[in-house]
């Protein structure tokens, strides 16, 4: 926490009052009073009207998605696999195959 003073470059006195910055340790009653000043309750207030209102827009997204079907995903994953093993056995014709003639 600065005490609203800073050295400036060049000076040369010593001694005095110290007026550096300090830092002390938050305690568990410090941090439960900064939710209940105005700063903590006004966060806490717009937290809870964004998901009050904003849940059943959420909702109603999530609602109109389509319904994904397992079959059709279970046929990309299988096609996946198959193009992972032809890459691994090198008949997959991609970059890294051999011209024709060539092995």
């Amino acid at each position: 926490m600065s005490q609203g003073y800073r050295k400036v470059p060049g000076n040369i006195c010593y001694g005095g009052i110290d007026l550096a910055p300090y830092r002390y340790q938050c305690t568990a009653r410090g941090w439960l009073g900064s939710w209940l000043s105005f700063r903590g309750i006004f966060t806490l207030g717009l937290i809870g009207a964004l998901l009050y209102y904003g849940w059943p827009v959420i909702e109603a997204v999530l609602l109109l998605l389509p319904i994904p079907d397992p079959s059709e995903m279970k046929d990309t994953v299988k096609g996946y696999g198959t193009k992972a093993l032809e890459m691994v056995n090198g008949a997959g014709g991609g970059a890294n195959a051999a011209p024709a003639g060539y092995q």
